[in-house]
């Protein structure tokens, strides 16, 4: 889990010099979400709501021919400007996806193909 502040413009960035092995399961998502977000997690910060979004992009991945295509699994992602990016590639997979509280889910650049499967996007 991993919660953002408030006004920081966060972004977690994956990038041609990294690889990601994503350990959330059917029960226990990755979680990208707002500090103030209480629903999930342990509690941060005295505030009793969320307002507005936390994250610039919460997670940005850049392909890399070394690593393949993305397989992104099991990931909730909330209170963002953009919840996930991908840029670059083809045959990226995102499934068991929520993306919710974003003001854009998914973007792509530079994106030949990609599947979303089982996801959840809710604005």
């Amino acid at each position: 889990m991993i919660k953002y502040a408030a006004g920081v413009g966060a972004t977690i960035g994956v990038n041609a010099a990294t690889r990601v092995v994503w350990r959330g399961g059917q029960y226990r998502p990755v979680v990208l979400t707002a500090r103030d977000d209480h629903g999930v997690g342990q509690k941060i910060g005295s505030a009793t709501s969320v307002s507005g979004y936390y994250a610039t992009t919460a997670l940005g991945l850049t392909y890399n021919a070394s690593y393949g295509p993305f397989d992104l699994a099991w990931c909730r992602v909330s209170h963002a400007q953009t919840g996930i990016s991908v840029s670059g590639g083809s045959g990226h997979t995102l499934r068991h996806l929520q993306v919710i509280n974003c003001d854009q889910g998914l973007v792509t650049s530079s994106v030949s193909a990609y599947a979303v499967r089982n996801g959840l996007f809710q604005g």
